[in-house]
């Protein structure tokens, strides 16, 4: 009957562990990274030492209720630290050597989702899109969507309705269609489930092309006049058709053509006989769209 019953614990506990999440939080340059994240009951916490003298607390006035405490040195000599969370509830820790030193985690009591092959790929025009599938869900109410520039201060910029119970596949999608100026964010789905409890992915990074070489790289002569022929040179690593339209001061599309691209060369953009005056003109190649103006004379 004992072996029986210990037995039965060693599967549970395989089992259990088997979902459990270590997460990573480096301690460094007086930070602690990231200074949030939410995690499950059953998870762990694991501080690695970078940089600096520092300690990781938890006190009991700011952590759940029956949670162990705890007060261990990061440094060159204690290079890691290990915490099982066993209570859920919302965990405030600092640095005791370090002032203003701190960051916090929230756990849940239970998963209520189970999701997998959160992706993001580049949609039209260098939007963001996030793919994910659940293969189980249990009372979900949604997914909320946060984005952040720091992987440290996330933003709600949507919610995306769940299936609610699920046993199936199922596949969900957002698009983010904000303009970012930073060259790279970060997003993290929560699911938040119909009691209120929350459940973080991972956080993803999207690479943004703000900081891209422009298409066109030359357009000369500019102004030009009879022969009406423009020299384009363009910021492309293969032969590419370029889509060119041509509008006048008015908004009016008067010319709609594509033109052959070679790498490393100028390409002889023919515009035919056109009226005097300023005109915009429009390339355009896959997700990119450049305007330039010019002069007829």
């Amino acid at each position: 009957m004992k072996t029986k019953t210990f037995l039965s614990f060693f599967i549970f506990l395989n089992a259990f562990t088997a979902q459990a999440t270590v997460h990573e939080v480096p301690v460094a340059d007086f930070h602690f990274t990231p200074g949030q994240f939410d995690a499950i009951v059953g998870d762990t916490v694991k501080w690695i030492w970078d940089n600096g003298t520092h300690t990781t607390t938890g006190t009991a006035v700011n952590i759940p209720f029956g949670a162990d405490t705890w007060d261990e040195p990061i440094d060159a000599s204690h290079p890691s630290f290990e915490y099982v969370i066993k209570v859920a509830g919302s965990y405030f820790y600092f640095s005791k050597l370090d002032g203003d030193m701190s960051a916090s985690f929230d756990a849940t009591g239970t998963l209520p989702v189970q999701l997998i092959n959160f992706k993001i790929t580049p949609a039209a025009f260098n939007k963001a899109l996030l793919g994910w599938n659940t293969v189980e869900e249990q009372n979900t109410a949604w997914f909320s969507i946060q984005r952040s520039s720091d992987t440290k201060r996330f933003t709600e910029i949507a919610q995306v309705p769940s299936a609610g119970n699920s046993s199936v596949l199922k596949y969900y999608s957002y698009t983010d269609n904000s303009n970012s100026k930073d060259e790279y964010v970060y997003y993290k789905i929560v699911t938040v489930d119909k009691d209120g409890n929350k459940t973080a992915s991972d956080i993803l990074s999207f690479k943004t092309n703000v900081n891209a070489a422009n298409l066109v790289a030359c357009l000369s002569p500019n102004p030009l006049s009879s022969p009406y022929d423009l020299n384009v040179q363009l910021n492309i690593s293969k032969s590419e058709k370029i889509l060119v339209q041509l509008y006048t001061a008015g908004g009016s599309l008067i010319k709609h053509l594509y033109m052959d691209a070679t790498p490393g060369s100028n390409s002889k953009l023919r515009l035919g006989n056109i009226s005097a005056g300023i005109y915009t003109i429009v390339f355009r190649l896959h997700t990119i769209t450049e305007s330039k103006t010019i002069v007829i004379q």
